[in-house]
């Protein structure tokens, strides 16, 4: 999925030599993203347009745009789901995709190791759980690599992203 490259896309025609900006990830939103806000408001303050038109999951418009592997997903409340596997993303806690396992413990002691995958998605990841909210920390190899946001701790809401 693809439309935090939203975010991330905007710095595309930065010049290769310099630095890309990191994306801060947290349990409140991502970057200047809220959660709960309106498509039309995450276009505005971004300054871009999504076509928004084939959402795979029912109730969810999960964005692409180019081959970046981040994105955004909404439902009628709004800006919901965070997805990426981008290096150029980075937690509040300093977690990004190739931080090590014991590292991401470190930075968020109270996740829990879920296996198996929810209906044959990730099959290894770590949820951290704050005031309703989560971040799922996909893992292979022992280091993470994708990240997951969510605007409610929903088992169903979780499941069904994590499983796209």
């Amino acid at each position: 999925m693809g439309c935090i490259a939203v975010l991330l896309g905007a710095y595309a025609a930065v010049p290769v030599a310099q630095a890309r900006p990191r994306v801060k990830i947290s349990f409140e939103g991502v970057g200047p993203l809220r959660w709960g806000m309106s498509l039309s408001t995450v276009e505005r303050t971004l300054g871009v347009h999504y076509d928004c038109s084939r959402g795979a999951i029912p109730g969810v418009c999960a964005c692409e745009q180019g081959p970046g592997a981040t994105g955004i997903a909404f439902s009628g409340e709004g800006l919901i789901a965070l997805f990426t596997n981008s290096p150029h993303a980075i937690t509040t806690r300093g977690v990004s995709v190739g931080t090590s396992i014991p590292a991401m413990r470190r930075r968020y002691p109270r996740a829990r190791l879920i296996t198996g995958g929810l209906s044959g998605g990730l099959v290894t990841f770590y949820l951290a759980r704050w005031h309703g909210r989560a971040i799922a920390f996909g893992v292979e190899h022992g280091r993470v690599n994708t990240i997951e946001a969510f605007a409610h701790d929903d088992r169903e809401l979780i499941s069904s992203e994590l499983c796209a």
